[in-house]
């Protein structure tokens, strides 16, 4: 199964979500060519020493939403990883809420793509955006 297949079965219901997304509370609702869209509940388990939502756990939404993004738009069983990942938290959301992250592709060339998110409230503040590249590996 291609990692665009499985994205859209993750966001559908049709497949378990990963331990990955369970521990972080991040479900994916939406995928389509070079888009996707996630929710992300950050509780307890997320707050770092000071009392606030750990910055790598919006490093990780970004990541997560950027990477389906691009993964979304990969076929032929292609696949990309993370090489740089470039995360701006620009204020901490309130634990035990739920927030909506999108991600967008800005170029999938041969071997490199990129992609941009933001991280957002029900009232549309953001919270966090970013930027990520991605190395890609073909397969066709």
């Amino acid at each position: 199964m291609d990692s665009s297949s499985k994205l859209r079965m993750w966001a559908s219901g049709e497949l378990p979500l990963p331990s990955m997304f369970q521990t972080m509370n991040i479900i994916p609702i939406h995928v389509e060519d070079g888009f996707a869209q996630i929710t992300a509940t950050p509780d307890d388990q997320h707050m770092n020493t000071t009392g606030n939502v750990h910055g790598g756990y919006l490093a990780t939404v970004m990541d997560t939403v950027t990477g389906f993004a691009v993964n979304s738009a990969l076929t032929g069983g292609s696949n990309a990883v993370t090489i740089d990942l470039q995360t701006k938290m620009l204020r901490s959301p309130p634990p035990n809420k739920t927030y909506y992250a999108e991600g967008k592709v800005i170029s999938v060339g041969r071997t490199i793509a990129s992609s941009e998110g933001k991280m957002f409230d029900d009232e549309g503040v953001v919270y966090a955006w970013g930027c990520a590249t991605f190395r890609v590996f073909r397969k066709d």
